[in-house]
This record gives C-alpha cells, structure tokens and sequence, in this order.
C-alpha cells in the first residue's frame, strides 16, 4: 500500500500508514461510547439483561440484536481494513477461525 492514494491522501512512508492506522479506532472510539447512552443502546443492554422482559415492554428484541450485530460488523470491518494496511496480505491463517484437531481413538 506504500505509495499508493488513499482518498488523494498518499500512503508513501510508513509513518503515514501509523497515523492513519492510530486515526482509525481513536476516531470511532466516541462515536461506540455515544452510543451507549442511546435509547438503541439503553435497548441492547435491557435486551441482553433479560430478553423477555424487554419483549413485555414493546420491543422486537430480535431486530435490536440485529441492528447491534450489524454495527459491530461494520466495526469490525473497519478494522479488518486497517489490519490489512499494516500487513499488506491476508491469508488464509489470518481470517479462518481456530481449529483443534481431534483424535479418532
């Protein structure tokens, strides 16, 4: 990625990529604590709390751990972004999940 535009901001040395990749979560880290203190968010933790309680008052709790769920993807995806830009490659071993191998005995 060094050398290459990202959004006519140009990656050339590495100190560059190590701000943007420190930019990165310290940008979106209010932008989760905020959210906490919504009402989608008072939701997610009453849905987590005590899911049919949260069901009694009104609330589909499904489509609010749907819309938590969908965050944390986008999230994680940002992340995943910038994991790429600092090692430049993702193989196989990066984004499988853990396996342990079992005996047949």
């Amino acid at each position: 990625m060094i050398g290459r535009s990202l959004f006519g901001w140009a990656t050339r040395s590495p100190s560059r990529v190590y701000y943007l990749i420190v930019a990165g979560p310290r940008s979106r880290w209010p932008s989760c604590c905020c959210c906490i203190g919504t009402p989608l968010g008072r939701m997610a933790n009453a849905c987590r709390d005590n899911f049919e309680r949260a069901q009694f008052v009104g609330y589909d709790p499904r489509m609010v751990r749907f819309v938590q769920f969908s965050l944390s993807g986008f999230f994680a995806g940002i992340a995943g972004a910038l994991y790429t830009l600092t090692y430049e490659i993702v193989t196989y071993d990066t984004v499988g999940g853990a396996c342990r191998p079992t005996r047949c005995s």
